[in-house]
């Protein structure tokens, strides 16, 4: 078993591939009341390369994934959640572009949770009847989304991005029409392509025994035929609108404007400088957020962030606005002074340590530490690299990100009826 320790963080990190082929990541939290594990696939909305299935090759609906994450809690007894309350334990699960996860806390009765949660991830139970009776579900989760504007005014954005036939141009769940289209034999397909013990991760934190808890994975862990499945897709890195607008009841027009990764090395460094560069440029202690605020261009609401994965990236500012375009082109008129003026060397140590500082203090949470773990792991990263690169970030570093990443910006924008 590899351990990891972080000097910043002051805790270990326990690495430990089983003979499954499931790495096991185990944080040790002293004093912890709480305990937590999540067990992750590297399988998410965008992976939908056709597989075969009885006999042809086949081209698999939007939404399967979020579909498959459904149904694997289909048991023939009594109701999952029923099992994990009655020991004293919530459970849930996600799906994302690049991952699907399941994960439970508790307080006490961890390793019966554990072993609930292993054994109903890796015993799939779907009937024609049962698929059948989740669409109706499915559906009006998706006409919850689409009715969002929020979640809108991102797909669309995404859309202008990448065109209409990339997979992040698709929502997660898919559409009520492509759900429909899901039959039993295609979710025992993804699931027999994907989850595969070398594709899956399991993140236990708490006052733990990683040496008990390693045991405990290799016992429930059922080794079988293993291999990472080879995900592909055409892209392009061309921005394919760069306005996209929809009307929706809404009081204010919504926006958000990106900024597309073309870099594929390094994921740590990615990340972090992603982080921060957009911080330096409109948080919510630069100048330009000060005047955009004081002119009643933005609100509360406004926001910032780098969003990636396995194989994208993305530089998003965000909010409510009167007037969008105005909004884009100050940031974008922000970018262009600080390449020729650079970056002041005070801000940018500044907001280093702010991010720096935000992971120490999300370190302190099982949730925050399951999700970023689960989230690198895509990357084949672990959270004490992820901490590592934000320490070893320079002035330098950020100057040349800044002029190489913020180029092609694309607007979507709601507005209102």
């Amino acid at each position: 078993m590899e351990k990891i320790y972080s000097e910043i963080l002051e805790e270990t990190l326990f690495i430990n591939r089983l003979s499954s082929g499931v790495v096991c990541y185990i944080i040790p939290k002293a004093r912890y009341v709480e305990k937590q594990a999540m067990l992750t696939v590297k399988y998410g909305a965008a992976d939908r390369s056709p597989l075969p299935i009885n006999g042809a090759i086949v081209d698999l609906p939007s939404g399967i994934a979020h579909f498959l994450e459904h149904k694997l809690f289909e048991d023939t007894e009594k109701s999952l959640f029923d099992q994990f309350s009655a020991l004293g334990a919530n459970v849930n699960a996600f799906t994302t572009f690049n991952q699907t996860s399941y994960y439970f806390n508790c307080i006490d009765n961890f390793e019966e949770n554990l072993k609930l949660l292993t054994r109903f991830c890796q015993n799939p139970y779907f009937t024609d009847e049962n698929v059948e009776k989740e669409k109706g579900i499915i559906a009006q989760e998706i006409n919850m989304y689409d009715d969002t504007p929020q979640w809108r005014v991102y797909q669309n954005l995404n859309v202008a991005m990448y065109g209409k036939e990339h997979p992040l141009a698709e929502s997660i769940a898919g559409s009520v029409d492509s759900i429909y289209g899901i039959t039993k034999d295609m979710l025992y397909a993804c699931y027999n392509t994907y989850y595969t013990p070398a594709n899956m991760a399991l993140i236990c934190v708490g006052e733990l025994d990683p040496y008990y808890v390693s045991e405990l994975a290799e016992r429930y862990l059922i080794p079988r035929e293993s291999y990472i499945p080879q995900i592909s897709f055409s892209e392009s890195y061309g921005i394919h609108e760069r306005y996209i607008s929809h009307k929706m009841p809404l009081a204010t027009s919504i926006f958000e404007l990106g900024f597309v990764e073309r870099e594929r090395n390094d994921p740590g460094f990615l990340m972090a400088i992603g982080k921060i560069l957009p911080d330096i440029i409109a948080g919510d202690s630069s100048e330009l957020h000060a005047f955009m605020f004081h002119e009643t261009l933005i609100d509360s609401t406004f926001g910032i962030d780098y969003i990636s994965g396995s194989f994208y990236g993305q530089s998003i500012f965000a909010g409510y606005s009167r007037s969008p375009r105005a909004v884009s082109n100050l940031i974008i008129n922000e970018i262009e002074r600080l390449r020729k003026d650079g970056i002041n060397p005070r801000r940018f140590e500044s907001i280093r340590r702010k991010h720096l500082g935000r992971l120490v203090r999300a370190s302190n949470y099982l949730d925050q530490i399951c999700n970023s773990q689960a989230e690198l792991f895509t990357r084949n990263m672990n959270f004490v690299q992820y901490v590592n690169a934000f320490q070893n970030l320079t002035l330098a570093d950020a100057q040349r990100r800044l002029n190489e990443h913020f180029i092609d910006p694309a607007l979507s924008v709601i507005e209102p009826i």
